[in-house]
């Protein structure tokens, strides 16, 4: 049982890391609402909305935290997801799926 415990705290320890991350992509942070949080290797996955400067929320987006190296992104179907490789998507639809 104790066993199970510390897993469970560790995951809820990383799950709040890529929170927090997350969070520093955002004009308003403590808007964020996120929503799908699971792990899948060495990756955290979901989706967050949060509010834009004009005070609403602009729809849930898909995240991304890297456990290994601590970073993160939003894919919002901006600029970001247009640039990236095909490799780059599906590594990510991968990792997040």
């Amino acid at each position: 049982l104790v066993a199970i415990f510390t897993i469970g705290a560790a995951r809820a320890g990383v799950i709040d890391d890529a929170k927090e991350s997350v969070r520093h992509h955002l004009i308003i942070p403590s808007s964020a609402k996120f929503d799908k949080l699971h792990q899948r290797g060495d990756y955290i996955c979901g989706t967050v909305d949060a509010k834009t400067t004009d005070g609403v929320y602009a729809g849930p987006n898909v995240m991304i935290y890297d456990t290994t190296t601590q970073l993160s992104t939003i894919v919002d179907g901006s600029q970001i997801f247009k640039l990236m490789t095909d490799t780059m998507k599906r590594d990510l639809d991968h990792a997040c799926s």
